[in-house]
């Protein structure tokens, strides 16, 4: 892919995503999102470290430690 930076033709031959945060702090980012859809189910907001220390695995992980007994079908 060729982008344009500063007016100068740059080849991209990679792009990565962190969405875990190894190598950005993505938790504030995360606990809205989690917060956000727990809102619209009609849970309470969670703090950020239970959301930051329940981040890893996935997302299927992540709602499962979040949501625990409390899951809606």
């Amino acid at each position: 892919m060729h982008v344009y930076l500063f007016k100068v033709k740059i080849t991209i031959d990679l792009i990565v995503f962190d969405f875990d945060g190894t190598l950005f702090d993505t938790s504030e980012d995360i606990t809205k999102a989690m917060n956000f859809a727990l809102n619209k189910t009609g849970l309470p907001p969670t703090n950020r470290t239970k959301i930051w220390n329940s981040t890893g695995d996935g997302t299927s992980l992540l709602e499962k430690r979040i949501l625990g007994k409390n899951k809606k079908n």
